[in-house]
């Protein structure tokens, strides 16, 4: 233990003598650009360049630090009192994470299933009465900026992996004899010859989980007393940027996996139905159709007939029209109107999920480093579990 405290204490030291030098380095990549400015030659050019990537480098040292630091955290966290690493398994656990932190108790770490980590959103308002001022007081949660919380990634099904699962494996098997070439299935019961013989190359895919992570530096310790005001932080901000990095993790994945495409017919009602057909004749059966908010509502505002009326009701609200039995999912990721069937395509598999605070980075100033991790893999199985329609 002591050699861990040792290695702790050697990090936050070149923790905060990077942070140091990155100040510093800041301070002259500024008058670096600002000379520039006013007298743009090529060694003026060539110092500015010069000085931001010293910059980069200083951040690139700083972030492989802070990891080094955060593994020795969860160290010493898992061997003192058996206070850190608990798993969770209740309905929130946002509320639970910050719940259990708590400094003064030595709890830094808490593991969850990352699922729980993409679930229920924060309340809106915390009423407590604090009886010692003689009067309610309302506090509200940290206040967010407005948030675009339209994503694609809630359309795939999701499977649990273990904590400790590196990667996700699974068997694959290719046809090598076609539909129409597998002849003589059909037989007399008394016939001798040889029976239809299906050829099939069986394999073996693996593919590794990937990290979501993101930090938050100079959280006020005050902060972390506060469950309601810590649970609104880690949720507004470190949540959503998690599910950003997410949702275009599965775009990526599914664009890949170069799943089947084609577009057929005027406008998207017609391009999505003859899609859906093409999909069924490669064994795809679509459930959810992905759209970008533009398509979304271009699909909303269709309109037939020499009167214009919309051909979905108006009265609707709360989603996209329904169409062909498709559940829509918008999302500011999605580039192509996109068809899936979630049960040929693959599941998205969520590992588990941390939150993780380091009180000593910052300690002499009262604040504290917090960082959100989960593990994560897209598991494409079938392109043909996609269809996308170009435009």
């Amino acid at each position: 233990m002591e050699h861990v405290r040792e290695k702790l204490q050697d990090a936050e030291n070149q923790v905060r003598r990077l942070r140091e030098e990155r100040g510093r380095l800041n301070k002259v990549f500024e008058a670096a650009k600002a000379a520039a400015g006013e007298n743009e030659t090529e060694a003026t050019l060539g110092v500015a360049m010069a000085a931001k990537e010293s910059v980069k480098e200083v951040e690139r040292q700083l972030e492989a630090t802070t990891d080094v630091q955060v593994d020795l955290l969860r160290r010493l966290g898992d061997a003192e009192a058996g206070r850190s690493g608990d798993a969770f398994s209740g309905a929130n656990g946002w509320a639970d994470a910050a719940r259990r932190l708590d400094l003064v108790h030595g709890e830094t770490r808490v593991d969850l299933a990352g699922g729980a980590l993409l679930q229920r959103p924060m309340a809106a308002l915390n009423v407590q009465d604090f009886s010692g001022s003689g009067a309610s007081v309302v506090r509200a949660p940290a206040q967010a900026p407005p948030q675009d919380r339209r994503f694609a990634y809630p359309a795939l099904a999701q499977r649990s992996v273990d904590s400790g699962d590196l990667a996700i494996g699974a068997f694959t098997i290719e046809y090598t004899t076609g539909a129409s070439e597998l002849t003589g299935i059909e037989r007399a019961p008394t016939a001798t010859d040889p029976k239809a013989e299906l050829e099939a190359d069986v394999g073996w895919e693996s593919k590794d989980l990937r990290q979501f992570a993101v930090t938050m530096d100079d959280v006020p310790v005050k902060v972390l007393e506060a469950e309601d005001q810590l649970r609104a932080l880690l949720e507004s901000e470190m949540r959503y940027r998690i599910e950003l990095a997410l949702d275009a993790h599965v775009i990526s994945a599914i664009e890949a996996a170069t799943p089947p495409s084609g577009s057929t017919g005027t406008g998207l009602v017609a391009q999505v139905r003859n899609a859906v057909a093409a999909s069924r004749a490669l064994g795809g059966n679509p459930d959810v159709l992905l759209l970008n908010p533009t398509d979304a509502a271009a699909l909303d505002l269709t309109t037939a007939g020499a009167d214009g009326m919309f051909v979905f009701a108006t009265r609707d609200s709360g989603s996209a029209s329904p169409l062909w039995s498709l559940v829509i999912r918008e999302s500011e990721t999605v580039t192509n109107p996109t068809l899936l069937d979630r049960a040929l395509l693959g599941p998205l598999y969520v590992g588990t999920g941390s939150v993780l605070v380091d009180p000593y980075s910052s300690m002499e100033r009262n604040v504290v480093r917090l960082r959100v991790e989960i593990e994560a893999l897209a598991f494409v199985r079938d392109a043909r579990g996609a269809y996308v329609i170009p435009e």
